[in-house]
């Protein structure tokens, strides 16, 4: 029998692209905080001075977030930066890609998540398409199901344009994926 208990944090772990987990600073609060990863209010006055108090080697938010903070940030992030694609928002776009290059000059990875923060897809080292977590279905794109570059098998959406919907009846979904998701990926560590 288990129990809930309404003071533990139910939100999903940040999860990093590549295998090895390191100090992100997440602009989203839908994740919930451990030693590696700690949420900042973008918002904030203090925002950047958060950041460098964390000193993460990863930052990760919406794209719009993590451009307008780039001005306020005094070090870049020493390993990449996580853009946040929404279910049934477009994709990161090599524009996108070029902006946050020139913002910071690190590499971006993109993730889809959801509005309740789960991993729905994600993109690798190797930049080749999406990871689909597993019970994942991608239409509108391409999908191999062969070993990446990066060394993982699996499924990837290769240059999806729309991000993932759950509403099937949505006008360009490009991946679907059922509610309850399980990743491959290994969540930062708390």
């Amino acid at each position: 029998m288990s129990f809930w208990f309404p003071w533990r944090d139910h939100r999903p772990p940040f999860v990093y692209p590549v295998a090895t987990p390191l100090r992100a600073v997440v602009f989203e609060p839908l994740f919930r905080k451990s030693v590696r990863a700690a949420f900042v209010d973008p918002a904030a006055p203090d925002a950047a001075a958060q950041v460098r108090r964390f000193g993460p080697a990863v930052l990760a938010g919406r794209l719009s977030t993590l451009l307008e903070l780039a001005p306020r940030l005094e070090t870049p992030p020493t390993h990449g930066i996580v853009v946040f694609t929404a279910e049934g928002g477009r994709c990161l776009s090599e524009v996108g890609r070029d902006a946050l290059w020139d913002a910071y000059q690190a590499p971006a990875f993109e993730q889809v998540i959801t509005a309740e923060g789960a991993l729905a897809a994600w993109e690798c080292e190797a930049h080749d398409g999406l990871h689909l977590a597993p019970g994942a279905v991608a239409t509108r794109c391409a999908v191999e199901d062969a070993l990446c570059a990066c060394g993982k098998a699996g499924r990837r959406a290769i240059d999806p344009r729309i991000a993932p919907s759950f509403n099937p009846g949505t006008a360009l979904p490009s991946l679907l994926v059922p509610t309850r998701i399980e990743s491959e990926a290994r969540p930062i560590a708390t």
